[in-house]
């Protein structure tokens, strides 16, 4: 049998009411309680058997909308016509999109829609002036929209200019009420140590021993969460961490570093050696091999023919005697770069480095007092720089004043005082970052570099002496890029380690 054919023809005895707000906080308030209140009160003038009332938060413009089209599902499935309640044209809608479901089911005789405050009814014999005043609701609403939106854009671009930051701060920073200007305002987050907890991820990954996994390990050591969780921080989001500007000074928006107004939580040099690391200087921690073997170049090295990551294989003889080979894992395919064994490429090391950082102890000791009268000439000179800094951070702030005096006095317009004011920011900005690059040069940073020196000039024996997890970590302060070419390493050498191993005459040391 073919299903009979439903009769929509006739008066509408039952509705239902749509009210909407478009965000769940504004459900707290009283705007769908008014709605309500309203349409119900038609209903009940009509009189309409009320079968459901839909109390709903969401947006009319973004998103699918699941809510709307359940109440259209709601519609289609009633056998009798139904009445759609809503209080005013932008509560069902703010757009064109849902109107073709809305006008076929008006076509079909299966809806009216009843407008409480524009008092306007739309039926399937609607004229088109009606359908006019539909459509001219839409469009206002949609321009409401629109204007709305603009002038969000227009506030977020004006406070972009002028440095500050719109939205949750990041790690190591806190959200703090607004200021007596209205200004949204942001300061470092002491709380549980956050702030040095962060500094210590910078100063530990720009080391270049650390991966994204290690310095995982190292956060859950530290406890260092988000504010407001109590969960340490997943790897994911220790790369944006890394990766975040707003550090360092400057905040990024849209593709474009604009300077912000807040204080730093690391320098410049710091935040630039980290993405250094980010972009392939870094090295991968050591992890144990096969059974007990333990391979001080895993993860170090990579083929100079397809570029895949060379990886240790251990081979034993049946003398019971050990060897480790470097082989291409292939990853990209067929390879024709041979294994080499370890051994051969340590000699090489041994020749091309380790037998020429070798200084005698009478010119280690010349060596570090060119270091220390070094250092004493730097920290005069240094201290030169910082009072000119100081006197300069002064002036600008003399100035912001009198800028501020002239503007108050009305001598100098809005826009100007503006202009000024953002121009005279980011010159003490740049004083700032300029004076923490000159620090004080004491005892203890002189102990340390002479520290420095004797690592450098012992460095050839630790390497033979230390265990393999300790060469792994000298090999990776050494080598930059190293690539393996045939039976070859190739590579660079860090800084001052390339110097170091040009000089051939212990009399060159200290000429």
């Amino acid at each position: 049998m073919k299903p009979q054919k439903i009769d929509f023809s006739g008066p509408c005895k039952q509705g239902l009411i749509w009210a909407r707000v478009s965000k769940k906080e504004q459900k707290a308030g009283v705007s769908t309680h008014a709605q309500i209140k309203d349409t119900t009160a038609y209903c009940h003038a009509k009189p309409f058997k009320i079968i459901k009332t839909f109390d709903v938060a969401e947006s009319s413009t973004r998103g699918k909308r699941p809510e709307f089209h359940e109440m259209l599902d709601l519609v289609k499935a009633q056998t009798v016509k139904t009445a759609i309640v809503v209080h005013c044209i932008d509560r069902l809608q703010r757009g064109f999109k849902e109107c073709a479901e809305i006008e076929e089911l008006l076509k079909e005789d299966r809806i009216e829609v009843h407008f409480y405050k524009e008092g306007l009814v739309l039926d399937k014999n609607s004229p088109s002036s009606d359908i006019m005043r539909w459509d001219f609701g839409i469009l206002g609403a949609k321009m409401y929209v629109g204007a709305l939106r603009d002038n969000v854009k227009r506030s977020m671009n004006y406070n972009w200019d002028r440095g500050i930051w719109q939205g949750r701060a990041p790690v190591g920073y806190v959200n703090i009420p607004k200021t007596a200007d209205k200004k949204p305002f942001i300061e470092i987050d002491t709380e549980e140590g956050r702030d040095d907890k962060v500094r210590r991820l910078f100063k530990e990954y720009a080391k270049g021993t650390h991966s994204l996994k290690t310095l995982g390990k190292l956060v859950k050591e530290m406890n260092l969460c988000v504010r407001g969780s109590k969960v340490p921080m997943k790897k994911n989001q220790i790369y944006r961490t890394l990766r975040n500007p707003f550090y360092c000074g400057t905040m990024l928006i849209n593709g474009k570093l604009i300077d912000h107004i807040y204080d730093h939580l690391i320098d410049r040099p710091l935040f630039e050696a980290v993405q250094d690391v980010l972009d392939g200087k870094s090295r991968a921690p050591f992890k144990a091999g096969y059974g007990n073997y333990p391979f001080m170049f895993r993860g170090l090295i990579k083929c100079a023919t397809c570029g895949c990551v060379i990886s240790p294989e251990p081979h034993t003889k049946k003398s019971g005697k050990h060897y480790l080979y470097l082989k291409c894992n292939k990853g990209k395919g067929p390879c024709s770069q041979p294994h080499v064994n370890e051994v051969n490429i340590l000699n090489q090391l041994d020749i091309e480095i380790f037998d020429k950082i070798r200084i005698p102890e009478s010119s280690l000791d010349k060596l570090k007092k060119n270091v220390r009268d070094y250092l004493k000439q730097r920290s005069e000179l240094d201290e030169s720089t910082k009072r000119s800094l100081n006197l300069r951070i002064i002036e600008n702030k003399e100035t912001k004043d009198r800028l501020l005096d002239l503007y108050l006095k009305q001598k100098i317009s809005e826009n100007t005082f503006n202009t000024k004011d953002a121009e005279l920011d980011k010159e003490a900005t740049e004083l700032n970052d300029m004076l923490t690059k000159y620090q004080t040069i004491d005892s203890s940073v002189i102990q340390k570099a002479e520290r420095v020196v004797e690592f450098a000039a012992s460095i050839g024996n630790l390497m033979k002496s230390s265990q393999v997890d300790m060469k792994r970590a000298l090999l990776g302060l050494l080598l930059v890029n190293p690539l393996l070419k045939g039976t070859s390493l190739c590579f660079d050498l860090q800084k001052p380690f390339d110097s170091l191993v040009k000089i051939g005459q212990k009399e060159k040391w200290c000429g």
